[in-house]
């Protein structure tokens, strides 16, 4: 499998389509091989956000070596409300294409349903409409609100005035956060989080990894915790450095106190609350070995 760069990409233009929701288009080399349902991950030029937004594509222009993305703002102070600030000329990190993709060719000559909801979901159905080549394409778009975005490109496919239905539904569930259906988690995690793990390694010269260990209450190990173990051995294997796994339970909740006491909102708070349990965690061990040192004298 080969694992995928990061690249500079430029933007091309960026216009808001409604409340929130924004559409950019890049000029990457991404776009020479992706194909219908995958993703980019895009980085902020922020330094203190190190994860990157996964984010569906929902056209490619492989000619014009450009892809566009459509994504909706999840916060003040996030990456998404730093990408929507952005204009043509800007650079952004990316990394892409990624995830499986859809098998469009199997479509060839059979009546297609196509059913989405979401804007992750409904932004890689535009282009795999447009590249079925079937018999009868039928296609049901859902959304949150009487904002249907992206019901334009989809009206200028010629031929489907029978077969769409652009739905708004009162109630949905929590954001999905732009994350593309066919996102196989074994590929995300070779060709993404694992070169990034080594690239802080090698940048900050890392001897030891600190894994958080998600224990029940009553002390016993669950799936999540077993997941976990199973990546302290991944890690151990690729980086060749020890993993310390250290007990995690409340770090979140910690987290979440010191986010509401400092002010902020509650809807803002899950871009954050990761990387400040994560702080619990690591200052947990650290104070261990601090008092460890202490009783040894050293």
């Amino acid at each position: 499998m080969t694992t995928k760069k990061k690249e500079q990409a430029k933007v091309v233009s960026q216009e808001q389509l409604a409340d929130g929701i924004f559409s950019m288009w890049i000029q990457t080399e991404a776009a020479g091989s992706a194909r219908p349902g995958q993703f980019i991950s895009m980085y902020t030029n922020d330094g203190s956000k190190l994860l990157p937004r996964p984010i569906s594509i929902c056209e490619i222009d492989k000619e014009g070596g450009k892809l566009r993305v459509v994504y909706r703002v999840t916060g003040e102070k996030t990456g998404t409300e730093e990408f929507s600030q952005m204009k043509a000329g800007d650079t952004i990190p990316v990394i892409g294409p990624l995830g499986n993709g859809f098998p469009f060719e199997k479509a060839e000559g059979k009546k297609v349903f196509l059913m989405g909801g979401g804007i992750g979901v409904n932004e890689n159905r535009l282009e795999l409409a447009k590249q079925m080549e079937c018999e009868k394409k039928q296609i049901v778009v859902g959304y949150r609100d009487a904002h249907t975005f992206l019901k334009e490109e989809f009206d200028k496919m010629g031929g489907m005035d029978d077969y769409k239905e652009f739905i708004h539904f009162g109630l949905t569930s929590q954001d999905i956060n732009n994350t593309s259906v066919p996102l196989s988690i074994k590929e995300a995690l070779e060709q993404v989080y694992y070169p990034l793990i080594e690239e802080l390694i090698a940048q900050y010269q890392v001897e030891e990894i600190v894994l958080g260990l998600p224990k029940n209450m009553n002390n016993t190990l669950g799936d999540r915790a077993e997941k976990s173990l199973e990546l302290k051995e991944t890690l151990e294997r690729r980086t060749g450095l020890p993993v310390v796994m250290w007990d995690e339970r409340l770090t979140t909740v910690s987290a979440n106190r010191v986010l509401m006491e400092t002010g902020v909102r509650r809807e803002n708070r899950k871009e954050h609350v990761d990387e400040i349990a994560a702080v619990f965690i690591l200052q947990g061990y650290l104070d261990y070995l601090a008092n460890k040192n202490e009783e040894t004298g050293r």
